[in-house]
């Protein structure tokens, strides 16, 4: 089992949370946040955690991903489950499951986001998923240097995981809520 310290302080209560039940389904244990000011703003050593992700574990965070988007978007729909075995998860195989999402969920995006540039050459995504990972760049849902995109192996570590996770979660979740036009110029045409 692979623990994960969230005791920083400086994550917000309710996304700890989220991540506490997103990394549960990896076989991970998130230690609870402190409580104490005094004990929140140490902030204490995570240790890097060696191995790739399997695909078991992959499964059952993009399985949680689906079933809380389609949920809270009133989609009554379920995917192909994918493989879950002990051996690593690659790359294509999690680029894929995040087209897909996208795919269902395009119809609840509310607004169509600014196109991110980004330099074709650093991409080692090879055809044919490579036309759709570059459509995930443009729309944020991946950063454009990231392991995910850019790596040398075709899998990934927890870490890089997470932080993959992490921005698809959050462009998601930015996509299918509309904004505030107060907190968020940018929607009424400002910068």
């Amino acid at each position: 089992m692979r623990v994960v310290d969230l005791s920083l302080g400086l994550v917000p209560r309710k996304t700890a949370l989220l991540a506490m039940v997103l990394l549960s389904g990896v076989g991970l244990t998130a230690l609870p946040m402190t409580t104490s000011a005094q004990e929140s703003l140490k902030r204490r050593q995570v240790t890097a955690v060696p191995g790739a992700i399997t695909q078991s574990e992959a499964s059952i965070v993009f399985s949680r991903i689906e079933r809380t988007f389609f949920r809270l978007s009133k989609i009554n729909r379920t995917l192909p489950s994918l493989p879950k075995s002990s051996q690593a998860a690659t790359r294509s195989e999690m680029l894929t499951r995040m087209v897909l999402i996208v795919n269902e969920l395009k119809g609840e995006f509310r607004f169509t986001p600014k196109r991110i540039p980004y330099d074709p050459s650093t991409i080692t995504v090879k055809a044919p998923a490579r036309a759709q990972v570059e459509r995930l760049i443009a729309w944020g849902f991946v950063a454009k240097t990231s392991p995910l995109v850019t790596g040398s192996q075709e899998t990934l570590n927890p870490v890089e995981f997470g932080d993959a996770i992490g921005l698809f979660i959050s462009r998601m979740a930015d996509l299918t809520h509309t904004p505030s036009s107060k907190w968020s110029p940018y929607m009424s045409g400002g910068n």
